[in-house]
């Protein structure tokens, strides 16, 4: 019995460890796959509840790919925002299908220890012609 409370414990704390991934993802407030997205796009995202009462994203971390190579990674960015987050990478091909992901780090309060997510699934948006 003992052992099993242990292994129980043991779990619950992996599964905190590496919180669950973003949901929701839009580009310009478009599901996947947005269509007719503009040169500079802009990004939204649900972040995953964490262990703990009031717990709320300090960072994010954004990444754009084309045919399985990375466009842009945004690094850690220290921002609550999960809405309307601006692309600040390199010039987008028109007409092209472009791949993104997001993961976050959240925390309850200044003290605590954060939580960096799982990535997101990929979401996909394709720019206008232009």
């Amino acid at each position: 019995m003992t052992m099993l409370l242990l292994a129980l414990s043991l779990t619950v704390q992996l599964v905190h460890a590496v919180s669950r991934a973003p949901t929701g993802l839009l580009c310009n407030f478009q599901k996947s796959p947005a269509l007719g997205i503009t040169a500079t796009p802009h990004f939204s995202w649900i972040v995953p509840a964490g262990p703990e009462p009031e717990h709320s994203q300090i960072a994010y971390e954004l990444t754009v790919t084309r045919g399985g190579k990375v466009v842009w990674a945004s690094g850690s960015v220290a921002s609550n925002v999960s809405t309307y987050a601006a692309y600040t990478g390199p010039k987008l091909l028109g007409g092209a299908t472009y791949h993104w992901t997001v993961s976050t780090t959240t925390a309850a309060h200044a003290e605590a220890v954060p939580q960096r997510s799982a990535p997101s699934p990929p979401a996909v948006f394709v720019t206008a012609l232009f």
